[in-house]
């Protein structure tokens, strides 16, 4: 029975073979600078995003001591400037007030003065540190989320390349007149380009500013 599956013709193979060769020396090269210079990219954006973590979090925990503070000394003046008015409504000794008012933070003194009560102006300068320690925590989180999405691109674009690499050292190794080796090359070649493509992607992808921890602003 004659066998009609599809050949593909010898000389073909042979003229596909006197430019595949040196493509695919150069593809084996490129394929290793390519490689590399993603490698190292992958390398520095993982480094910031350990980075951008690593601020978040110190910085979500001096929030939260500062938080801790703040409510101490809330609840700390609430009950002094409570007494004060109490004072001055029964008109107790203005002494035990004036004690009373030395124990006052320099928030609540001020807001004393200005309304004779713990007004708003009092709570947003009492609690200031802790919220902007807080928003700099989750800018720090934000900023470590996009570089995260950027070292994936460059992940992916070293795995296509390792996959593409191999083909191509498989093709080198299976000759120029193997049909698997001349499929291999192309597959290689491909890939390559399909690499290129995400890496250039992830380089226009925009880097986000660094975030440092206040503690360096003041």
């Amino acid at each position: 029975m004659t066998d009609k599956s599809p050949q593909i013709n010898p000389s073909f193979i042979s003229r596909m073979a006197r430019w595949f060769t040196p493509v695919l020396s150069t593809m084996i090269v490129l394929y290793g600078i390519t490689t590399a210079y993603t490698a190292f990219q992958q390398s520095q954006v993982d480094n910031m995003e350990g980075d951008a973590q690593i601020v978040g979090l110190l910085e979500l925990a001096r929030s939260n001591d500062a938080y801790s503070v703040a409510d101490r000394k809330a609840v700390t003046d609430f009950d002094a400037i409570t007494q004060i008015l109490v004072f001055r409504a029964t008109g107790a000794d203005q002494e035990a007030s004036n004690i009373l008012e030395d124990t006052l933070s320099d928030e609540a003194l001020a807001s004393l003065f200005r309304s004779n009560d713990l007004d708003e102006d009092y709570y947003d300068l009492l609690y200031a540190e802790a919220d902007a320690l807080y928003d700099n925590a989750f800018i720090a989180f934000g900023a470590a989320g996009s570089l995260g999405n950027i070292r994936t691109g460059y992940d992916i674009a070293l795995l296509i390349l390792a996959v593409g690499l191999g083909f191509a050292g498989w093709s080198s190794l299976l000759g120029d007149d193997s049909k698997v080796g001349f499929v291999f090359g192309t597959a290689s070649i491909v890939l390559f380009v399909i690499a290129v493509v995400i890496l250039f992607n992830t380089l226009g992808l925009d880097m986000p500013a660094e975030v440092k921890p206040l503690a360096e602003f003041q």
